[in-house]
């Protein structure tokens, strides 16, 4: 090898070139780790290496293109005297530069972390969410991060868990830890989103049964003795976001078990059941029901997602902010006579199955109608759960 046979011949592996840089400086900022290895053996000086050479190499290393993990622990094990922990340069450099597992590894290595403001704290929570170090983002909680804080998009960290349709052991365990540090799973994010969502109801836009529960265990929309919401839970947004997604008899089970009702009403005055009708008249071409294994028994599920949605107590001739009701969505559905297969399979199977008939009751108007289902609707039992799953949610009527 030429290096090798220079080094024989008397060559100086210190000597620096007019920029002073050393050859082993170079070789290692450019990846030639067996030739930086051959030049440490060579080298002559027994005192450590010059903190000045050490930070140059370590910024040039994070700044590289692919990032070379080899290279930052050479480094890292020539630093004798914990020099490159003595300011949070390097971290917030690699977090500049996006090398989140280069962070990970550089905060693995130190004896003691770099000093760190609570603003670098939560950049580095913020960025390993988005880079799915979890390693990091919990070193970080454990360094006393901000759980709430908000990134430039305006997500919390248990808002960005929630964000992603799935999440593994690692996640799920991280959104315990950060549930424990006092994250708020009620607090609205998405800044300048319209209205904003909250970490809870992201989850359940995802339909992430898991962290839902984990959620609504921690902290429940109501407890045993208070049949109201706590003021933190807003009223009218998480059972409402469940119908807006594919319905799950489980989600809905998990948030009515919690405190939610079929009886809260949104800011636009829609029951979730409103909800989930409006989106099938109004948008069917975007509608979730009618896509994929939904396509396929549409009609069955349409029926049992009315059925588990409403209650005596769902006033169907109350309308919204539109003029609309659930009887009038009902009315739409029902008389659909186009070529759409699920639309007319669903215009037939409500035809048959739901009636409205004339309320009762003294403080029922003379006009007001409620709901008679004439089978007990089957194909939503099946969907995500075993049909004898016993299910605490509010009385019905049934023919």
């Amino acid at each position: 090898m030429v290096v090798r046979l220079l080094l024989d011949r008397g060559a100086n592996e210190s000597a620096r070139n007019k920029p002073g840089i050393t050859p082993f400086q170079t070789a290692v900022t450019e990846g030639y780790l067996e030739t930086s290895n051959i030049l440490l053996r060579h080298r002559s000086a027994a005192q450590p290496f010059p903190h000045k050479d050490l930070a140059g190499m370590l910024l040039e290393v994070i700044n590289n293109q692919p990032a070379d993990l080899r290279a930052l622990n050479l480094i890292l094990d020539l630093d004798v005297d914990g020099f490159l922990y003595r300011t949070s340069t390097y971290l917030m450099a690699m977090v500049d530069e996006r090398k989140c597992q280069f962070a990970a590894a550089y905060l693995e290595r130190g004896k003691s972390a770099p000093p760190l403001t609570p603003k670098e704290k939560t950049t580095i929570l913020h960025l390993s969410l988005e880079h799915d170090i979890l390693g990091l983002a919990k070193r970080m909680l454990g360094m006393k991060a901000s759980v709430n804080s908000l990134n430039k998009h305006g997500y919390t960290p248990l808002y960005s868990i929630a964000s992603r349709r799935y999440n593994g052991d690692g996640r799920y365990s991280l959104a315990e830890a950060l549930l424990d540090a006092g994250a708020n799973m009620h607090m609205p994010c998405t800044v300048g989103e319209s209205p904003p969502v909250t970490p809870l109801e992201m989850a359940v836009i995802r339909g992430n049964h898991d962290l839902v529960e984990l959620m609504l265990r921690r902290d429940p929309l109501r407890n045993d003795s208070q049949m109201a919401l706590s003021p933190l839970a807003p009223r009218g947004v998480y059972l409402h976001a469940a119908a807006r997604t594919v319905p799950s008899k489980r989600m809905f089970s998990l948030l009515i078990r919690s405190g939610a009702s079929v009886t809260e009403v949104d800011s636009n005055g829609d029951y979730p059941l409103t909800v989930f009708l409006k989106q099938l008249v109004d948008a069917p071409s975007r509608s979730r029901h009618l896509e994929g294994a939904w396509a396929r028994a549409a009609a069955d599920r349409v029926l049992s997602t009315i059925w588990y949605l409403w209650s005596r107590d769902v006033d169907v001739n109350r309308r919204n902010k539109a003029g609309k009701s659930v009887l009038s969505y009902l009315a739409a559905l029902k008389l659909y006579s186009g070529r759409d297969a699920a639309r007319a399979g669903i215009a037939r199977q409500l035809q048959r199955c739901v009636t409205a008939v004339p309320a009762r009751g003294r403080d029922r108007a003379q006009d007001d109608k409620t709901l008679e289902f004439r089978h007990g609707p089957l194909g939503f039992w099946s969907f995500d759960a075993p049909f004898d799953e016993v299910v605490a949610g509010p009385s019905r009527r049934r023919h």
